[in-house]
């Protein structure tokens, strides 16, 4: 397939928190006249938007004189709609209706009672008196807010989804471990089991207090570690890993900053600096598939959260000589505290730490009395030419950084406001979310684990409002500013594309739904169907401008007055995003096969997946799903070749992967399930 010699002009509508947007990437044949359509394009993006968020408020105004005491039932069944959005229009819609209803409250019970987080004064100095701090008391919804709310629902969704799941064939490593304890007639009874995954946890951690049962009406402590253990597994499978940022400070920060006047003090998200954890919101890592080892592990947190589990994210606090670290710590791994143990997840590595006993997930006690556990995970020059030592190296351990642990508790601006707890405590029935957390319990609840120093808020939340909103400006400033343009460019291969692919959001949102196959009346309404349709040849791209049908099936009309050569530039767009969508298609189409519980067919996409993906974004990442598929059919060989083959930023924890795979080799197919 040949390769378009060009790269793509990718726009997307402009918002002050949430960006989601413009990005233009250099065209190679139009450089000469780059910045003149840059000018062209944004005038026309932004009377267009001007004119559509109007529209959209008038006929909301109209609709709530005819139905003013239905605005949170309507609203609700918006966000769960099945339906196409556009991004803007499921803003507005949203916002503007949660406004209607908090305003119109005739019972004002839901906005009494309620106080900021005690927690707002740990935070970093640089968060303390910022928009969203101040914002905490506010009962207007407004930015981001409409996006968190349909967060938490898909959160709430991926939860009772992966809870749902029976299926062993993600955790063959622990499986098979517990296999080996058993005796024929223990394997068959096993076998019988309805829940294997915490059958198998039973049996490698013993020492669980309540192994056997929980207390009435709530799960054992096995059945909260399994839980905990099949939301990492979904995390690390279906948020792809990117490099981690570093922390900027100093002249570096000043480099990579979107102001002109930030500083070597400046807080690196309040200048539109890139770092670890910020960049993006979770529901935006959830749309595009891809996320920092902060971006998961804050994913993985909410995911427990909705279960109820107690999570966090584990620091190392500053040394006291170290007084440039802003943060005042360096994050290290989430963990999860199940009967008054933290148990250990790597979101770099994508694997939980691994215990004293083959199968095990290591708790912080194991390896703070044992650092050989993280030893376990250096490579060796055997399996890695560029052989490395895991991230916590063992000189920093001897100079006491086990003793300066401190947890961290990931509740969001949104979560902790005034307006999302008057909406929490108004849902009911089948619309009910988790929208709010309680901060001090559960900072209360870790603070007496012997080896946590301290609990504070985590400013990564904080932070991504902070640096969305100078990203936002930012890309208004490249229009005219080209050292701008060069660092936000990224945004268009990365975001932009999908924020303006209406389509292609109705289709993630149906995956994070879990919504893979319908009955045959409503046959489309599934995202395997949908991700298949735009998986475009070249023919169907090279096309386009003559091809009414299609140009219809992706929302492109040309209005009666738009001039011709404007007509030209937006089918120029469209062709574009067409090349990323189809690629990103491809890819995601494998991982529904996967999570539909078919990964002999994943496979058989991935090796598909060149084909459509032609310049490789997500090709990086096959081997590594080639793996986890072929490991789930019993393939264990071939599973270890593919993890060895792993070039992608997760490629330190596939070669631990790879161990546990040869392993298992010569089990075969004796052991199912």
């Amino acid at each position: 397939m040949k390769r378009p010699n060009n790269h793509h002009i990718l726009l997307t509508r402009l918002t002050k928190f949430e960006l989601p947007v413009v990005a233009i990437m250099k065209l190679d044949r139009l450089q000469p006249n780059l910045s003149v359509i840059v000018v062209a394009l944004l005038a026309c993006l932004v009377a267009g938007c001007q004119s559509e968020s109007i529209s959209d408020i008038e006929d909301l105004q109209m609709l709530s004189v005819l139905s003013r005491g239905d605005d949170l039932t309507r609203t609700m069944q918006y966000v769960q709609s099945l339906e196409r959005y556009d991004a803007a229009e499921f803003r507005n819609k949203v916002n503007s209706g949660m406004n209607r209803w908090i305003n119109n409250l005739e019972d004002k019970t839901p906005l009494d009672g309620w106080q900021e987080s005690n927690l707002i004064a740990t935070l970093p100095p640089a968060l303390q008196d910022t928009a969203v701090i101040r914002s905490l008391p506010s009962v207007s919804f407004t930015g981001n807010d409409a996006s968190f709310i349909q967060q938490a629902f898909w959160l709430r969704e991926l939860a009772a989804r992966i809870d749902r799941d029976s299926q062993i064939w993600s955790f063959q490593y622990p499986f098979q471990q517990a296999l080996k304890q058993l005796n024929e007639d223990q394997r068959i009874a096993l076998a019988e089991n309805d829940d294997l995954l915490t059958e198998t946890v039973k049996i490698l951690h013993d020492d669980l207090s309540d192994a056997d049962a929980g207390a009435a009406g709530e799960d054992s402590a096995a059945e909260q570690l399994a839980s905990a253990m099949k939301y990492f597994e979904w995390v690390v499978r279906n948020v792809q890993p990117i490099e981690t940022p570093p922390w900027l400070e100093g002249d570096e920060l000043v480099s990579a900053a979107l102001v002109n006047d930030a500083t070597a003090d400046s807080w690196p998200p309040a200048v539109g600096a890139p770092g670890p954890g910020y960049q993006r919101f979770p529901w935006q890592a959830l749309t595009y598939g891809k996320g920092d080892m902060l971006d998961r592990a804050e994913i993985f947190v909410m995911l427990c959260q909705q279960r109820g589990l107690p999570a966090y994210i584990l620091a190392f606090g500053s040394a006291g000589e170290d007084s440039s670290n802003q943060r005042q710590y360096r994050e290290w791994l989430p963990a999860v505290l199940i009967d008054g143990k933290l148990f250990l997840f790597d979101t770099q590595l994508g694997i939980p730490i691994p215990g004293e006993k083959p199968g095990t997930v290591a708790t912080l006690s194991q390896v703070v009395a044992n650092p050989q556990l993280l030893r376990n995970l250096d490579l060796s020059i055997d399996e890695s030419v560029d052989a490395s030592n895991y991230r916590v190296e063992q000189a920093e351990i001897e100079n006491g950084l086990f003793d300066r642990l401190v947890a961290l508790v990931a509740a969001p601006p949104e979560s902790l406001s005034k307006r999302m707890r008057a909406m929490e405590s108004s849902l009911t029935g089948d619309s009910r979310l988790q929208l709010t957390v309680d901060s001090g319990q559960l900072a209360q609840a870790v603070k007496s684990h012997p080896h946590v120093t301290d609990a504070r808020l985590w400013h990564v939340p904080y932070s991504t409002h902070e640096y969305r909103e100078q990203l936002a400006q930012g890309m208004i400033t490249a229009q005219f500013d080209a050292d701008v343009f060069d660092k936000v460019s990224w945004v268009a291969t990365e975001e932009s594309y999908v924020d303006n692919f209406v389509a292609f959001r109705g289709a993630k949102n149906l995956y994070l739904r879990g919504i893979f196959e319908t009955d045959r009346t409503v046959a489309q309404n599934n995202c395997i169907y949908q991700f298949f349709n735009f998986m475009y040849s070249d023919e169907d791209i090279a096309i386009i401008e003559k091809d009414v049908m299609l140009q219809a099936s992706l929302g492109i009309y040309r209005p009666a007055n738009q001039p011709f050569n404007d007509w030209n530039r937006s089918l120029l767009i469209m062709k574009g995003q067409m090349h990323l969508i189809r690629a990103d298609a491809a890819f995601f189409l494998a991982l529904c096969h996967y999570e539909n519980g078919y990964p002999s067919t994943a496979i058989k996409w991935l090796e598909q997946l060149p084909i459509y993906d032609d310049q490789g974004r997500w090709t990086v990442y096959s081997d590594y799903h080639s793996a986890r598929a072929y490991e789930a059919i019993h393939q264990f060989e071939t599973a270890a070749a593919f993890y060895a083959d792993d070039q992608s930023p997760g490629r330190h924890g596939s070669l631990i992967r790879k161990r546990w795979a040869e392993s298992l080799a010569s089990i075969g197919d004796t052991s199912r399930p």
